[in-house]
């Protein structure tokens, strides 16, 4: 079996593990899937590739792709339709970054970058972003997850937080 990139994230929908990106598969998803273990690599197309991207599904058709780095530090948010494997730009974050920890909530687009206490929020249907310092976060985000599309919990390196 070929083996996937050393990659900064993935995310699993149906049956499929997605990988996008990553050391020296900058420009190629990969699509595993869990019943059969046959692994479908494609290129992405209409969007940038790169490392580091964030990554986080919506509980319905699509998987965002936000910020990353390819030969700098990236702003965008991107998406990849499941049903129909097609790439397509979205949007742009205020500030670019990458190693992200990211969840759709409630139909916004939630990014912590991994080494600071900055909250990004990414409206999907106006496209807009905006960045917040609140109090209560820490330094070391380091994964996030929405729950049965009800809360949205995030880990650091000291303590699991709800939303």
């Amino acid at each position: 079996m070929k083996h996937l990139p050393n990659t900064f994230n993935s995310v699993v929908s149906g049956e499929f593990i997605y990988v996008f990106g990553g050391s020296g598969s900058e420009r190629t998803c990969h699509r595993l899937s869990v019943k059969t273990r046959a692994l479908i690599t494609e290129e992405m197309t209409g969007i940038k590739g790169g490392t580091k991207i964030s990554v986080c599904c919506d509980g319905e058709d699509h998987i965002y792709l936000v910020g990353g780095f390819e030969n700098d530090r990236l702003a965008r948010v991107d998406r990849y339709n499941i049903r129909t494997n097609k790439f397509e730009r979205h949007g742009e974050l205020r500030l670019p970054c990458y190693f992200l920890v990211s969840f759709v909530y409630n139909g916004k687009l939630y990014s912590i970058p991994q080494y600071g206490p900055d909250l990004v929020i990414y409206d999907i249907a106006t496209k807009k972003s905006e960045t917040h310092t609140p109090p209560h976060l820490f330094s070391a985000s380091m994964s996030a997850c929405t729950v049965c599309k009800k809360s949205a919990k995030y880990h650091t390196s000291k303590s699991i937080c709800d939303s």
